[in-house]
């Protein structure tokens, strides 16, 4: 089979504790796998520790802190996911590329083969090195449970597709080498509260995180980490929307900068730089002032990680009512929207049109952020740009519960609860698309986790509603 591998693993771990109080673990992997060649085998050790100091004598927290305990942690992870055979060249015979007159006979060809894949028998295990330190914390006879942990975490090694010349001939995109570095550090809390107020039961949560990514360094000879020609044909009809550069985060949108929308020939006429354009064209900048807008223009435009991402939930019970929400947010983060290049623009005329464009740019309308229609657009507004980057921050209702346990002896010898539900119920977002809930692409690409947050038309979640009862004999 052309997919088959293997991965042999050998792992040991040990658990210490000391009165309760001092907690100690060690766990040793030695992994092997058949998807590499010259470096098949990695060692990757991780230590952990606790301290209740809770149970210190020593220490008096007071009669509300019912637990105090600090971890810190470090080790260290593989990554071997890699397509298989990837350390291995193999060739193919194409009848309309390989098979070549060696002898210059316009009778006869000789039978030749074309490389599929450049082998790099010398790829390693990527490595991912993790420290942290946390704290959990009891109160209040365990009503509230408050946990925090930071983590910071580097990866070297990283097994990136990288490009290779066009002139390399056959039907090569790349070769996977191990070329760069990257880090993330973030922020986790998560606190719990339980509680009662006369006959009435409740419990919240909150849920808050945050996270950095950087890409720190790249191989020499590499400069960005971006989707391959023939994946980008397919899915963004050739354009190039995200790369990872050094010094951004993964998946950075990466176009022009849109300046708004020109008003007059007097305008363009005096920025000088696009000849082309129209009253009602979108207006570039020039990043590099070399008087020319052109691809070396291009910039980081925005970013699809969030600053925050929160989760609530809480449940309430009133005798034999109970009601249960959960909401989650995102903030921060921001979503390029791809479809409206189909959308909005009319030289894409094999596509439906979005009723937004009645509010494109006209000498009438000029006070708008939609340019002007055009079935030729020589401008090429519908270029990679800021103009599709969108705020993409949401607030959503996720789950909403209401329900009711009848008594017991209601009915006979049953026990019956009857419940409404509803799921999906509100977004509150600004953005202009169907979901701002957009991760990665469903295509299939081995560069799928560099194109983050791209939106070409992904369809919403279904908003359902559910009647529903549940009975025990």
């Amino acid at each position: 089979m052309a997919s088959k591998w293997n991965l042999s693993s050998f792992f040991g771990k040990a658990n210490y504790s000391w009165s309760d109080k001092y907690l100690v673990s060690a766990t040793l992997r030695y992994d092997g796998t058949s998807r590499l060649s010259n470096h098949k085998w990695g060692f990757f050790p991780a230590f952990s520790a606790g301290w209740r100091l809770s149970q210190e004598n020593f220490m008096d927290l007071g009669p509300n802190v019912n637990e105090l305990k600090i971890r810190a942690s470090w080790g260290q992870t593989g990554n071997q996911q890699v397509p298989t055979y990837s350390t291995l060249a193999s060739f193919q015979n194409n009848i309309h590329h390989s098979n070549y007159a060696i002898d210059g006979s316009q009778e006869s060809v000789s039978t030749g083969l074309v490389q599929t894949r450049v082998s790099n028998p010398n790829l390693n295990w990527e490595l991912t090195t993790q420290s942290g330190l946390g704290i959990d914390l009891e109160m209040f006879n365990n009503k509230l449970v408050i946990t925090a942990d930071y983590f910071y975490k580097t990866t070297d090694d990283l097994l990136i597709f990288a490009p290779i010349p066009i002139t390399y001939g056959g039907t090569n995109d790349g070769v996977w080498i191990n070329g760069g570095q990257m880090k993330n550090h973030g922020f986790e809390l998560g606190s719990k509260y339980s509680g009662k107020t006369g006959n009435v039961f409740y419990n919240l949560g909150i849920n808050y995180s945050f996270y950095k990514n950087e890409l720190v360094t790249l191989n020499p000879g590499v400069s960005y980490l971006g989707i391959p020609g023939s994946t980008l044909h397919n899915v963004n009809s050739g354009q190039e929307i995200s790369r990872t550069l050094p010094g951004q985060p993964i998946g950075t949108f990466f176009g022009y900068d849109a300046l708004g929308i020109f008003q007059s020939e007097e305008e363009i006429a005096a920025y000088g730089l696009q000849p082309a354009a129209r009253p009602g064209d979108l207006k570039f900048r020039d990043v590099n002032g070399d008087g020319v807008i052109n691809a070396q223009d291009r910039v980081a435009i925005g970013s699809p990680h969030p600053k925050a991402v929160i989760g609530f939930n809480t449940n309430i019970y009133y005798k034999g009512v109970d009601l249960s929400m959960f909401f989650n947010g995102s903030f921060g983060n921001e979503i390029y929207n791809w479809s409206k290049s189909k959308i909005m623009f009319f030289n894409q005329s094999a596509y439906n049109k979005s009723n937004r464009i009645l509010d494109a740019w006209t000498p009438e309308n000029t006070n708008t952020d939609i340019p002007r229609l055009s079935m030729d657009d020589p401008n090429e507004n519908i270029r990679p740009s800021s103009y599709y980057v969108e705020n993409a921050s949401f607030l959503k209702l996720n789950n909403l519960q209401l329900g009711y346990n009848f008594p017991s002896g209601f009915i006979h010898n049953l026990e019956l609860r009857i419940y409404a539900q509803a799921t999906n119920l509100f977004t509150i977002t600004n953005y202009s698309g169907m979901t701002p809930e957009i991760g990665l692409q469903n295509y299939s690409s081995d560069s799928r986790n560099l194109d983050i947050g791209v939106d070409r038309g992904v369809y919403p979640p279904s908003r359902t509603f559910l009647l529903g009862f549940n009975v025990q004999f």
